[in-house]
């Protein structure tokens, strides 16, 4: 009895997951796909706004994004690509929008993890979204700047891997 109760628990919560993950809300971001090439953007207001010394992380914005979310006003949307590939979208708020941003992403995403009950800020990890983003919302509630972060965790994979052959190859410098 108790291993068939332990079953449909299992049961409900992967079918939830996977409805969740079904239904596109964690392929990407207004349009652009984790993982999709910077040359595919087919907006002609997309413009570089900064990028690594070395070349490897690239950041662009576009005067066609609207830049509201719901009743949020937004200053900025940033969009990071690693070797050209979309690795993360991070919105910021101004004017006290953190408290719109966060009702607007409970409602889109679900109510995040809030490690710390006196701090603003709430993680959606990869076992919420299907395996697909890891995101943080930082709502400073009654300050002008909140923060949305989104990775997309096709190419924060390939990112971490990367670090991790670098920090191996490192062993020579001792």
């Amino acid at each position: 009895m108790k291993k068939l109760i332990l079953a449909s628990i299992l049961a409900v919560l992967f079918s939830c997951n996977v409805a969740s993950a079904a239904d596109g809300k964690w392929d990407g971001f207004r349009g652009a796909t984790w993982g999709m090439d910077a040359n595919d953007v087919n907006d002609p207001n997309f413009v570089q706004v900064s990028r690594s010394k070395d070349g490897i992380l690239t950041q662009y914005r576009t005067s066609s994004d609207t830049l509201k979310i719901g009743r949020a006003n937004l200053k900025s949307i940033t969009y990071t690509f690693y070797k050209n590939r979309l690795l993360s979208v991070t919105v910021k708020t101004i004017n006290s929008g953190g408290a719109a941003l966060k009702s607007a992403v409970f409602a889109h995403y679900g109510e995040g993890h809030q490690a710390n009950q006196f701090i603003d800020a709430w993680s959606w990890f990869s076992t919420h979204t299907g395996g697909k983003v890891q995101m943080r919302l930082e709502a400073e509630l009654f300050n002008d700047e909140s923060t949305l972060s989104i990775y997309g965790l096709v190419v924060l994979r390939q990112l971490w891997a990367d670090a991790d052959t670098k920090d191996k190859e490192a062993g020579s410098d001792f």
